[in-house]
C-alpha cells in the first residue's frame, strides 16, 4: 500500500507541473474486454476468458511534436475460469493497474478530412508501448462443481495465501484520437508468476493475459 501511495503521489505531481505547463491532457476512461491467464501446472485442463472492465483516466503528455508519454491508471476487475476433473472455478480479482508507456502519433492529410478534424496539429492515429504493474485490493473464487459459497482471495507470497498481490508486464494500445475521444484497444501481457513465492514449487506459474477496449474523453 506504501508503494502505491507513492506512486499515486509521483503521478499527481507530475500531472500538476505538466498541466501548468499546457503540456498535459487529461481524460476520463472506461475499459472493457476480454481476460485470461496463462498456467504452467497439469492439473488445469482448460482456461476460459471472462469479460473485465473498469475505470480510470489517461494522462497524456506531448513530449514532442509526435510523441507522448501517456500513464493510464485504471481501477478493474479481471475475470477467468479454470477447469479440471475436481474443480470448476469462477475467479474474479479486482486490481489497481497503472500502465505507463510512450506513444508515437501519425496522421495524414485524408485522416483528417475523413474525420473532420481541421487542427494543424491534429495527430489522429497512435501506436502505444510500455510497462504496467498491477495491485491487487480484493478477489473472490466460487467452485461451480460443488456450488460452495464464494471464498475471499488471500493476497500475499505465503504458503496459505492465494495470490501474490502485485502483478508486472507489457502494455501495448493502438488508436484514434477524435476531436476530444481517445478510442482504441489495448494488450496486457503479464510477466510476473502470480503463484505466491511459497506455493511456487509445487503449483508452478500463473500468468496474467488481457485484452480489450477503451474510450476516454478528454476532461482537461
Amino acid at each position: 500500500m506504501k508503494k502505491l501511495m507513492i506512486i499515486s503521489f509521483l503521478i499527481a505531481t507530475f500531472s500538476a507541473n505538466c498541466f501548468s505547463q499546457k503540456k498535459l491532457n487529461i481524460y476520463a476512461a472506461a475499459n472493457y474486454g476480454l481476460y485470461k491467464v496463462k498456467p504452467s501446472d497439469v492439473y488445469t485442463s482448460a482456461i476460459s476468458s471472462n469479460f473485465s472492465g473498469g475505470i480510470g483516466a489517461h494522462l497524456v503528455y506531448k513530449l514532442l511534436p509526435n510523441l507522448n508519454i501517456v500513464a493510464l491508471p485504471v481501477l478493474q476487475q479481471r475475470g477467468y475460469t479454470s477447469t479440471n476433473i475436481y474443480h470448476n472455478y469462477d475467479i474474479r480479482v479486482t486490481y489497481i493497474d497503472i500502465p505507463i508507456g510512450i506513444e508515437y502519433n501519425y496522421t495524414s492529410a485524408k485522416m483528417k478530412q475523413f474525420f473532420r478534424v481541421g487542427e494543424k496539429d491534429a495527430k489522429l492515429l497512435f501506436f502505444g508501448i510500455g510497462l504496467y504493474e498491477g495491485f491487487a485490493i480484493n478477489g473472490k473464487f466460487t467452485d461451480k462443481f460443488t456450488n460452495d459459497p464464494s471464498v475471499k482471495i488471500k493476497f500475499g507470497e505465503s504458503l496459505t495465501d492465494n495470490r501474490s498481490n502485485l502483478d508486472f508486464g507489457l502494455n501495448f494500445n493502438v488508436g484514434l484520437n477524435i476531436r476530444r475521444f481517445r478510442i482504441g484497444l489495448q494488450k496486457q501481457l503479464g510477466l510476473k508468476n502470480v503463484v505466491p513465492n511459497a506455493r511456487q514449487a509445487a503449483e508452478g506459474s500463473i500468468k496474467t493475459r488481457g485484452f480489450g477496449m477503451f474510450i476516454a474523453y478528454k476532461v482537461f
